[in-house]
C-alpha cells in the first residue's frame, strides 16, 4: 500500500499583547489600533490579523504593522508568526481596549514557550507533526491554527476567559496505522508539555470496500468535534485505493470519520467525486469499526410530496450507501441521471429526465395536479457524470424506485409511503459473498407508516428473471435470505405495502458481487 502525506489544513493564528497606548479624546466613537509583531529572531515581520470585539461578537481583519479602524470596546486579537530562519511558528493571543485614538501594541514571538507532546510509548518509526489553534472572542469565531514538527511550534501563554486554545499531535507515516491525541483548555496556557498514555486512547479500525463508488482513490481524515476550539480540527490519516483496512488510535470524545473519493475523467485529470460522513463518539481504552463503502447503494431519504397543489421529488439521493441514513451526516457521489414518471389512472401526467450532476436544480421532478387519487411516481435511475472513466465491475450502477400512494391537491403533505433500505450482511472487503453461500439482506423501512407486507426477490442475470426470496421480520427490520450461485452478481428488489394500501418497490442492480 502506498502511504501519503498527512493532509493538514494550516490556518492562520493570531497573537494579541497586553501593552498597549491610548491617545485623543476620549468621546470619540471610534479609533484605530496598530499591532506590530515580531518574529523569534526579533525581526518585524507582516502578519494576518483576526480581531473580534467581544461586546459586539464583530470579526474584523487586519495586517500587522498597519492602522485599523475600529469602534470603541474591547478586542481579542490573535496572529501566527512564521520566522524564516528556523521555519518556526508562532501563536499566541492577548486581550486589548481600543479607545477613542490611537492604540498600540506588539506581539513578540521570543515570547512562545514551545509545545510538546508525547506517547507514553511513542510509535517506533512514525513521523510526528503538532498543530495548535488558538480561539478569540466569547463565540470564538476567530481562530489561527498552525501545523508544524516538533520543536517548531511555540505558543505565547495568557490567561484571559475571552480565549481557548487546542493542541493536537499525531504520528503517522509508516503503514496504516496512525495515533492522534488532542489537547484543550480555557485559556491559552503556560504549561505546553502534554503527555498521553496510549491505554488512554480510543481504537478505531476501518474498512474502505471496493464496489459501489465511482471512485479509483479514497482518503481517510478525521475531524474532531466537542468544545468550541477544539471543533474541526481535521488529520489525513490515510490514502489509497480500495480496498484497504486502516488502523487510529485517538483521543476520546466526538469525532467525524469521513471519506472522500475521487475518479479520473477521460482526459487523465482526477476529479473530487464525493463523501461518507460517520459522526463517532468514542470513549477511551474501547474499540470501534467503521466500515465505508458498504453493498447495496440504493434510493434514500427522499419520497413523493404535496405541496401548494403541486407534487415533487427529488433525485438527488438514488444511490446511498445503507450504513449511512442520517440526512445530517449523508454519503454523496453527485453522478446519476435519472428518468421520473408520474402517472395517475395509467395516464402518464409528465414524465421528465433528471440529473443531480451540475446543479441541485436539475434533480428536481414537479408537477401540478389538479386531482386528489392514487398516483404512482417512478423513478430510474443510473450512475452518470460526463467525461467521467468508471471503474470496471462497477457495483449499484442502477436502481429504481416506484411509489403508489394517494394524494389530494389540496393538502400539504409528505406521501405516507415505506420506502425499504436493502443492507446485504455478511460481505467482504470487496463486496462480494462466497460462492453457493446463503446471504442476509436486512431490510429497514424508512418511514412512519404501519407496514402490511415485505416481500423481496433476487436476480441472478441482470434482472432479465427474478426469484422470490424468503423475508422474516427481525425486531423493527426484516431480513431476506437469498441462496447465492457459484459466480456472477446478484441484483436485489424488495416491496412494501402499509395498512394505508400504499405501495413501493426498490431495485438495486448489481447488488453484490460473489466469488
Amino acid at each position: 500500500m502506498r502511504r501519503t502525506p498527512l493532509m493538514l489544513l494550516a490556518a492562520v493564528a493570531l497573537v494579541p499583547a497586553t501593552i498597549w497606548t491610548t491617545t485623543a479624546s476620549a468621546s470619540a466613537a471610534s479609533g484605530s489600533l496598530t499591532v506590530t509583531t515580531y518574529d523569534r529572531t526579533g525581526a518585524k515581520v507582516s502578519t494576518p490579523l483576526s480581531l473580534t470585539n467581544i461586546a459586539t461578537n464583530t470579526d474584523y481583519t487586519a495586517t500587522s504593522g498597519k492602522a485599523k479602524s475600529l469602534p470603541k470596546g474591547t478586542y481579542t486579537v490573535v496572529a501566527a508568526i512564521t520566522t524564516r530562519r528556523d521555519s518556526s511558528d508562532t501563536v499566541g493571543a492577548r486581550v486589548l481596549k481600543v479607545g477613542s485614538g490611537k492604540t498600540t501594541t506588539t506581539i513578540d514571538a521570543r515570547a512562545g514557550k514551545a509545545l510538546k507532546m508525547s506517547l507514553d510509548k511513542p510509535p517506533a518509526g512514525q513521523n510526528q507533526e503538532l498543530r495548535a489553534r488558538i480561539c478569540g472572542g466569547d463565540t470564538f469565531s476567530s481562530q489561527v491554527e498552525v501545523y508544524n514538527s516538533p520543536g517548531k511550534i511555540f505558543v505565547i501563554p495568557n490567561k484571559s476567559k475571552h480565549l481557548r486554545s487546542a493542541f493536537a499531535a499525531s504520528w503517522s507515516g509508516q503503514g496504516s496505522e496512525s495515533w492522534i491525541v488532542t489537547s484543550s483548555s480555557t485559556t491559552v496556557p503556560s504549561s505546553l508539555t502534554k503527555s498521553f498514555k496510549r491505554s488512554s486512547l480510543a481504537n478505531l479500525t476501518a474498512w474502505a470496500r471496493n464496489g459501489p463508488s465511482a471512485g479509483l482513490e479514497t482518503s481517510i481524515m478525521l475531524q474532531a468535534g466537542g468544545d468550541q476550539c477544539r471543533t474541526d480540527l481535521s488529520f489525513g490519516i490515510y490514502q489509497e485505493n480500495t480496498p484497504f483496512t486502516f488502523k487510529t488510535h485517538v483521543s476520546p470524545g466526538s469525532w467525524l470519520v469521513r471519506a472522500d473519493t475521487w475518479g479520473r475523467l477521460n482526459n487523465g485529470e482526477s476529479t473530487t467525486l464525493g463523501f461518507q460522513w460517520a459522526q463517532r463518539t468514542f470513549t477511551a481504552g474501547k474499540s470501534y469499526t467503521q466500515t465505508f463503502f458498504r453493498s447495496a447503494w440504493g434510493p434514500a431519504y427522499n419520497v413523493p410530496r404535496v405541496s401548494g397543489g403541486h407534487l415533487s421529488f427529488d433525485t438527488t439521493s438514488m444511490f446511498v450507501d445503507p450504513s449511512f441514513g442520517s440526512q445530517y451526516y449523508p454519503q454523496s457521489e453527485a453522478s446519476e441521471k435519472s428518468l421520473v414518471t408520474l402517472s395517475l389512472k395509467g395516464k402518464v401526467l409528465k414524465k421528465q429526465s433528471r440529473t443531480d450532476w451540475g446543479s441541485i436544480d436539475t434533480a428536481w421532478f414537479e408537477k401540478k395536479i389538479t386531482k386528489k387519487g392514487w398516483y404512482l411516481l417512478t423513478v430510474s435511475a443510473q450512475r452518470y457524470r460526463p467525461g467521467l472513466k468508471y471503474p470496471s465491475g462497477l457495483l449499484s450502477d442502477r436502481t429504481g424506485v416506484w411509489f403508489s400512494f394517494y394524494a389530494d391537491p389540496k393538502k400539504n403533505k409528505t406521501a405516507s409511503v415505506l420506502l425499504p433500505r436493502m443492507n446485504p450482511a455478511g460481505l467482504d472487503i470487496w463486496n462480494r459473498a462466497k460462492p453457493g453461500s446463503s446471504t442476509t439482506v436486512d431490510i429497514k423501512l424508512q418511514g412512519k407508516a404501519i407496514p402490511k407486507s415485505v416481500t423481496a426477490k433476487a436476480s441472478f442475470d441482470g434482472g432479465k428473471t427474478w426469484k422470490s426470496v424468503p423475508v422474516k421480520k427481525s425486531g423493527s427490520a426484516w431480513k431476506a435470505t437469498v441462496k447465492n450461485p457459484g459466480s456472477g452478481v446478484v441484483a436485489l428488489k424488495t416491496q412494501t405495502q402499509d395498512k394505508g394500501g400504499n405501495k413501493t418497490e426498490v431495485t438495486i442492480y448489481r447488488a453484490y458481487r460473489i466469488g
